[in-house]
């Protein structure tokens, strides 16, 4: 029994490591993506699914510990290495996240089998899969799905504010307004709503145990009430902009947005009340309570709901099952329990200590920059208005200026300069990556109505001994040709080398990590980017002679 019982502390001891690992990992992602910074609650929410489900599971399975299951349980372990890589030199990149979420489940899920067998794997598998709510989605899926609903939210708040009185015109993702122009942010329409609609729902729905149909329903209807009330929000900043000017927009942005996520969340609240399951008559009477216990009538609803509606057939109650692990009659897979679980800490306390050893004296190693920018201050209506606040609390930057001017001929020009001091913790380097390489300029411009007619792809230039990554991109902004210059810069020109203007590939991530691992370049190094774009040239060879000439007059070594 003392045996029995120690196994059982080292089983939970190792599961809240290996968990404590994963919130570790995935933190990166949900502190440097505002979209999904409600990540850091699902692992509450679903410690909180699982204890629900834990006052009900059911009666362990003696379950030896197979070496099928063992090899599974070593491949997954195995996993966590790369995907770790993955996420320490590429961190934006989703499919790390899949497979490093996916190893975590998968181990969660052997443990479960080798302590109660089947049946507890499907008990606990809502708890667990509900994690994946927090793990940002792929690109291929986010990004469509976030233009459609940007789109569609200011087509839909377009119509309702000229049917209020305020006319308005829609262009692209922005509405423009007689007294100025009030854009659809990205997280007030995609997947920032959509994903928290979708998991309080899901919660919800698990908590009060739903059937499956029950819960489908509940989801689209959560995730259509979070679309109307940011159709309402935007509609009500229109009409602000309207009414009282710009300006008032900005002071109303947050309370507006703070006072719909609120009635979402009470709209949620009132559609799990009206979905609830309904008592139906002739049912049977609650199960007895055990001698000496006094139940609430909530905690009476609560049971009668479970034996009515989830408890199959013949199952066990949870009293049945309390104890320790069943190892009696054989101690050979209590042994080999103990050893696998004793190797999964291991393993993670070696993988972590692994990539400190291999990054961290090249880091201390790295060199700052050498150089800086000097604007034509003497362009003629050149100015350095301040940028928008929500720029700076979007990409975190540390040094930054903005420019505009305008060429004797009347083209107008304007530039940002951003910069990422040396990276000291994994928070700020993923954050300044994702700031510095995720966000492409050629996103904003299309949101913004504009279209994309031609990539001259990206190449390593040469600027008075400083070393940039160089991307030029034609767009047409309402018949006007526009050129955008974006250069990348960093002190590694190997690291330099390796990294394109957008977001990696599945085709190349592999030998990128590769490339990351030799050179021993995990992001924290200073980063710089450089976005300069120039409206009315008439030939891309003219554009691209005037950003040379400009940043051989401006950076200097």
């Amino acid at each position: 029994m003392p045996i029995a019982r120690s196994l059982g502390w080292l089983a939970a001891g190792a599961l809240i490591l290996l968990w404590a690992y994963a919130v570790y990992r995935l933190g990166t992602l949900w502190h440097s993506n505002q979209d999904y910074a409600y990540g850091w609650f699902v692992p509450l929410l679903c410690l909180c699914l699982f204890w629900e489900r834990w006052q009900h599971r059911p009666a362990r399975e003696a379950i030896e510990a197979s070496t099928g299951t063992l090899i599974l349980w070593g491949a997954l372990a195995l996993t966590l290495l790369p995907s770790c890589l993955f996420l320490e030199v590429i961190p934006y990149w989703r499919f790390a996240g899949w497979a490093f979420a996916g190893a975590i489940i998968g181990i969660t899920f052997c443990v479960l089998y080798l302590i109660g067998g089947r049946s507890w794997m499907h008990h606990f598998a809502f708890p667990l899969l509900f994690f994946l709510i927090a793990v940002p989605w792929p690109s291929r899926i986010e990004e469509p799905l976030i233009t459609k609903l940007s789109h569609l939210n200011a087509a839909v708040s377009t119509w309702f504010a000229n049917w209020l009185g305020t006319p308005a015109i829609r262009k692209g993702v922005v509405i423009q307004t007689g007294a100025g122009m009030v854009g659809v942010d990205e997280a007030c329409s995609g997947i920032r709503s959509f994903q928290a609609a979708a998991m309080v729902a899901l919660f919800l729905g698990e908590l009060f145990r739903y059937a499956f149909f029950r819960r489908i329903f509940f989801l689209l209807s959560g995730v259509a009430l979070a679309f109307g009330c940011n159709v309402v929000r935007t509609t009500y900043l229109v009409r602000v902009c309207d009414l009282k000017g710009k300006s008032a927009v900005n002071m109303a942005h947050d309370p507006a947005g703070f006072t719909i996520l609120g009635i979402t969340l009470a709209g949620l609240l009132v559609l799990a009340w009206f979905f609830r399951p309904r008592k139906r008559k002739g049912a049977g009477s609650q199960p007895p309570a055990p001698a000496g216990e006094q139940l609430s009538a909530a905690e009476l609803e609560v049971r009668t709901r479970w034996s009515e509606e989830e408890r199959p057939a013949g199952e066990p109650t949870g009293e049945s099952c309390d104890g320790p692990i069943n190892t009696k009659g054989r101690p050979l897979a209590g042994i080999k329990l103990a050893g696998a679980l004793a190797g999964l800490v291991l393993w993670i306390l070696a993988v972590e200590m692994g990539i400190e050893a291999w990054f961290r004296p090249t880091e201390s190693r790295a060199a700052t920059s050498n150089w800086s920018l000097q604007l034509p201050t003497q362009q003629p209506g050149f100015r350095e208005p301040p940028i928008r606040d929500g720029v700076r609390t979007m990409l975190k930057y540390d040094e930054g200026k903005q420019a505009e001017w305008r060429e004797v001929n009347g083209r107008p020009w304007q530039v940002y300069y951003l910069r990422w001091h040396p990276a000291q913790t994994r928070y700020r380097a993923v954050e300044a990556t994702w700031a510095a390489r995720g966000h492409t300029p050629d996103v904003c411009l299309q949101l913004a109505g504009m279209t994309l007619q031609k990539d001259f792809g990206s190449q390593l230039r040469g600027i008075n001994g400083v070393t940039l990554l160089a991307k030029i991109e034609k767009f047409s902004d309402q018949g006007r040709p526009l050129h955008v210059l974006s250069c990348y810069w960093e002190p590694n020109p190997l690291a330099l080398n390796s990294r394109p203007v957008s977001l990696p590939g599945t085709a190349n991530v592999l030998s990128r990590a590769l490339h990351a691992l030799q050179i021993h370049d995990r992001n924290y190094n200073e980063k710089c980017i450089l976005l300069i774009g120039v409206w009315g040239m008439e030939t891309d060879e003219e554009a691209e002679k005037a950003f040379r000439e400009l940043l051989e007059r401006s950076i200097r070594a």
